[in-house]
């Protein structure tokens, strides 16, 4: 089924807000994407910028993308002066339809991708935007089963299962070189709270306490021992050549 694609959307409060004091978790997702962040570095939808402030240092330039005002102004003044990086104010579809300066080296999209309803198109595009070696890093909610009314307050179209958010990467031209589950304990509050119970509230202060006393052990357990399932995939793709690429956007 095609939907039709907002062109306006924004992350929602709760969402950025309980993302904000979560450094555990955070610095669990940048393992993952760590050695990826290097030169000239794209944040697509970089929200009020708890990612963006941890890969700066790794990056020669980092634009960070943010189509809502007040978020955008927000990263401007905390992040704006900072060595190397710009901050837009942008739509998605404006940045897609501009030429970079230079191509990028590496993409990063945190809880982004869920939003956009042609995902698929929009990954396409950014393609064409970096390098032949650059790394596409993408942080989604995974598992369909647990998509509730919290979902559909945050926005998401989907939540992802590992071969559909595969199947949309390399049918935007992309090799996807690894997947992998991400938090395995966080189903089972998100099934209870949201997918069960229907809670459209997200407590930020109950988010704290789960990253202190769980995602500071499970973060480097899930390094050491891939989670069979998890609340979330992590993803890292290349851009195929323009030959193959083409192949794999028509097939």
């Amino acid at each position: 089924m095609q939907h039709e694609h907002k062109p306006g959307f924004t992350y929602s409060g709760d969402e950025l807000e309980g993302m904000q004091d979560m450094p555990f978790y955070q610095a669990a997702i940048l393992h993952e994407f760590k050695p990826y962040l290097r030169g000239n570095v794209l944040e697509v939808g970089a929200g009020l910028g708890a990612f963006s402030r941890l890969i700066q240092p790794m990056c020669q330039h980092l634009t960070l993308v943010e189509p809502d005002a007040q978020n955008a102004a927000f990263l401007a003044q905390t992040m704006g002066d900072k060595a190397g990086v710009r901050v837009q104010q942008t739509a998605i579809e404006t940045l897609l339809n501009a030429t970079p300066e230079a191509p990028y080296d590496a993409v990063v999209m945190i809880n982004l991708l869920e939003h956009l309803a042609q995902d698929g198109e929009v990954l396409s595009r950014l393609r064409q935007q970096m390098t032949p070696t650059g790394a596409l890093l993408i942080f989604v909610p995974a598992l369909p089963a647990l998509y509730s009314a919290m979902d559909r307050k945050l926005g998401h179209v989907c939540r992802y299962g590992r071969r559909q958010l595969s199947e949309v990467v390399t049918g935007a031209g992309f090799q996807v070189n690894r997947v992998r589950w991400f938090d395995l304990v966080g189903m089972v509050p998100w099934y209870l709270l949201y997918t069960l119970k229907g809670s459209r509230v997200m407590d930020a202060r109950m988010s704290k306490i789960y990253d202190r006393w769980v995602m500071s052990w499970q973060g480097p357990l899930e390094r050491w021992l891939p989670p069979p399932v998890g609340k979330n995939l992590v993803l890292v793709a290349t851009p195929l050549h323009n030959n193959h690429a083409e192949r794999g956007i028509k097939g």
